[in-house]
């Protein structure tokens, strides 16, 4: 008989705690491959940061299928609690290069500006909310990532509520683009999402934050567009009702949230069937997107303009909501890649009713819109 509490304590006893108390940080639970590997699976899964990982998310996360030479190789959890840092990573693999599920923690304004710079600027800012109600949203490289707001920490130096911002990177997720014909991607995003939820919560208590904790979803399902007609009681109405010939021809991707400081309304041609991935989900043909923060003002600022515009391709509208800044976009992406979905001036309508919309459901200030289309393109 394998003697198990044996190799347990021996590995027990291989577990570094290291702390350095000059800089605040402390090394938790290092562990490397070095008993028999089911046992060293089950010790990891059990200690992974800090024990706060849901029941069976190790085993279903990255898109491979679980096989019998699959197994995990150590842990490696890291608080920085003066810095307001809190990491925590899982390997696999013989050698522990690869990972089955990394997530960084900040409270730090300089940590979250810094990071909301990369997943806001750009041709492709973020634009998609998380599912199940979730306060995030998804990076155009496929990270989780969720904000709360840290009672116990107080306000910033500019007045603002402090706040926990978490991230995640699940391994061969790289957003709804990019994996669309992974094997279970659908299983791994499930599993990585509610991981996200479980390590925010165990992050607002390593940095002493003081957030209520986040319900761990039962299941968070990957969206999937919904047909046209079915748009109508959810926020991506308004394009149930825009101008755009036969419903049957057209889908639409959800992803808005409450909770989220962005979301949109994708409005996508439906494919003919054939192929597989992106040629089967149909072409984006429009794009409306909400977002919500102090960021979002440099999103449109930067195209050269100081107040709401809208173009045959492109427009903006702006708000106040809850004393910081919101602003709405609607692009149009083309549809069949030769025709325009809609005029300019059925844009300008669509994005006033968008924008005053997702005014309301957030209590935001009455929108201002663009009074008139503009005949020159904002610049690139």
């Amino acid at each position: 008989m394998t003697d198990i509490g044996g190799r347990t304590r021996r590995l027990n006893r291989r577990k570094r705690i290291v702390g350095a108390a000059a800089a605040g940080v402390v090394l938790l639970g290092v562990v490397a491959a070095v008993v028999e590997p089911y046992v060293n699976d089950w010790w990891v899964t059990r200690n992974a940061c800090s024990g706060a990982l849901p029941k069976g998310v190790l085993d279903d996360m990255g898109t491979k299928p679980m096989d019998d030479d699959r197994h995990l190789y150590g842990h490696e959890e890291t608080v920085d609690a003066p810095l307001g840092r809190y990491r925590c990573e899982v390997n696999d693999g013989e050698s522990g290069r690869g990972y089955r599920f990394r997530a960084s923690a900040y409270t730090a304004r300089d940590d979250i500006d810094g990071h909301l710079s990369e997943d806001f600027s750009g041709h492709e800012p973020a634009r998609l909310a998380l599912p199940a109600g979730l306060p995030g949203y998804e990076t155009p490289r496929g990270d989780l990532v969720m904000t709360v707001v840290c009672p116990r920490l107080g306000r910033d130096g500019s007045g603002k509520p402090r706040q926990l911002h978490t991230r995640a990177q699940i391994p061969g997720y790289f957003g709804d683009g990019e994996s669309g014909d992974e094997p279970a991607a659908g299983v791994s995003y499930d599993a990585g999402a509610r991981a996200t939820v479980s390590f925010a919560n165990k992050a607002s208590e390593k940095l002493r934050c003081g957030a209520k904790p986040l319900a761990v979803p039962e299941k968070v399902p990957r969206p999937e567009p919904v047909p046209l007609g079915r748009t109508d009681g959810t926020p991506c109405s308004v394009l149930a009702h825009a101008p755009l010939g036969p419903t049957k021809a057209w889908s639409v991707e959800v992803r808005m949230s409450r909770r989220a400081p962005v979301g949109s309304c994708l409005l996508e041609r439906n494919g003919d069937g054939t192929g597989s991935g992106q040629a089967a989900q149909g072409k984006e043909a429009l794009d409306l997107t909400a977002f919500h923060g102090d960021f979002s003002r440099h999103l449109w600022k930067a195209l050269g303009r100081r107040k709401p515009w809208v173009s045959a391709t492109q427009g903006w509208a702006t708000a106040r909501c809850e004393g910081t800044d919101a602003v709405f976009r609607i692009r149009a992406l083309g549809g069949d890649g030769e025709t325009p979905v809609l005029s300019a001036e059925e844009m300008r309508s669509i994005l006033t009713a968008f924008a005053e919309r997702q005014a309301d459901r957030r209590g935001c200030t009455k929108p201002r819109v663009p009074s008139r289309v503009s005949a020159d393109p904002p610049r690139a």
